[in-house]
């Protein structure tokens, strides 16, 4: 896995970001992500994101109806 500092700082995220849009369910835009995973599919895709090396992830509360933070 690549790597890159933000700004000028030591913090070190993953050139690679997991896109979370689609964990939690059905959520506000099943039009863009579908019926969506459940908690368990969920937590299976993050372990193997983990084990790539990705560190970065990139959710929000409207995702999932908020389930996906």
């Amino acid at each position: 896995m690549q790597y890159e500092k933000i700004g000028h700082t030591d913090i070190e995220i993953s050139r690679i970001i997991l896109g979370c849009g689609s964990f939690g369910g059905i959520g506000s835009a099943p039009e863009f992500f579908g019926q969506g995973e459940n908690e368990e599919q969920s937590h299976e895709i993050l372990d193997a994101a983990v084990r790539l090396g990705i560190t970065t992830f990139d959710t929000a509360d409207a995702y999932g109806g908020g389930r996906s933070e």
